[in-house]
């Protein structure tokens, strides 16, 4: 099942217990947890970087494998997905699609105008190849047809349509959201990447960017201010019970995150020479 941006918003909300808005969608979205879909109707044609490069490909070299009919939900890559948001919820303008997949496939598609395409052929790459070869050499098809061309091959101004999409275009799948991780990987006591400091790190956070809006008393700096929640600041997220010893695990992670944060005092890096 497929939800609007706004029911994704308060499904998150539901599961997290926190608010949420447009910039919690981005973070899922970049960090790969969601992907972004939308409704198609129309031909594909499909995309193969391997027929060139398997590695260090650019968006202009591809060979097109082949092309078909399709109707149904198809979605953005990370890349796009990510570009697209910012895009049509942030500049307020239509996102031109570009790289898009099948759900459950990694084969790259583009949309493609109607009449330009050649119908799909079930057979292996070298059956088609010499199938194609053959049908050229005895003047049955023009050798310009699409299947097995490089891009470069291709006047693609023929191919391209402008699929553009607008908020109400975007789509999220519910069984992803339901997936989401409801908290991050080092704030797992149990997990292989427990890391105590970061839920610090993170109160931290929440203190100065949405309860303080990043801004600070006057005659104080970012610095000032770390140093100050750490000495006074409790910690929540990490179950630690007390709040300044130096001796015990609170302090250690006060310490552990001072260095970390460069800040001045007895637990600033030194530079080794």
């Amino acid at each position: 099942m497929f939800v609007n941006s706004d029911s994704a918003i308060e499904k998150i909300e539901d599961l997290t217990k926190q608010k949420c808005n447009f910039y919690t969608l981005l973070h899922y979205v970049s960090n790969g947890y969601m992907n972004v879909y939308f409704n198609y109707c129309g031909e594909l044609y499909e995309k193969s970087y391997r027929a060139i490069l398997e590695v260090n490909h650019s968006e202009e070299d591809f060979t097109i494998v082949r092309t078909e009919s399709f109707i149904g939900k198809l979605k953005l890559s990370l890349y796009d997905g990510v570009r697209a948001l910012n895009t049509i919820f942030l500049k307020d303008e239509k996102y031109l699609v570009g790289n898009i997949y099948k759900e459950n496939s990694t084969r790259i598609f583009r949309p493609l105008n109607d009449g330009y395409h050649k119908p799909n052929v079930s057979k292996s790459n070298e059956d088609v190849i010499a199938l194609l070869e053959l049908l050229i050499e005895q003047g049955e098809i023009d050798p310009t047809e699409l299947v097995f061309k490089h891009c470069s091959e291709v006047n693609m101004s023929k191919i391209n349509r402008n699929v553009y999409l607008i908020a109400s275009d975007i789509l999220f799948k519910l069984d992803e959201i339901d997936s989401i991780p409801l908290s991050h990987h080092a704030l797992n006591s149990n997990g292989k990447f427990y890391a105590p400091e970061l839920g610090l790190a993170l109160e931290l956070w929440e203190e100065i960017y949405l309860k303080m809006n990043g801004v600070f008393p006057k005659g104080k700096n970012l610095e000032n201010v770390i140093n100050e929640l750490l000495e006074n600041y409790e910690i929540t997220s990490t179950k630690l019970k007390s709040l300044k010893a130096d001796t015990d695990e609170t302090g250690r992670l006060k310490a552990r995150l001072k260095v970390f944060l460069n800040l001045s005092g007895k637990n600033k890096i030194k530079k080794i020479v």
